[in-house]
């Protein structure tokens, strides 16, 4: 038997309210700026991909694994 007393707490202490005031100031944050955009599909793995585009970067990388074990990269 598991108790989640703890892991509850855990998760009530960090729990955040976000109101319609916050998403308006948030939304400065998020719009649209001066980047360069590029959506690219390889054929080797999420990781391989995110540590090949974080190399001699600064800036954030995002990676997004859309691929099955069946069809690789989305390729039929």
């Amino acid at each position: 038997m598991v108790d989640p007393t703890t892991h509850l707490t855990r998760l009530e202490a960090g729990r955040r309210l976000y109101t319609p005031a916050h998403l308006h100031a948030a939304k400065d944050l998020l719009s649209p700026g001066p980047h360069d955009t590029a959506f690219i599909g390889t054929r080797e793995t999420t990781l391989a991909a995110g540590q090949r585009l974080l190399r001699g970067r600064t800036g954030p990388v995002a990676v997004l694994n859309v691929a099955s074990a069946t069809t690789p990269a989305g390729v039929s």
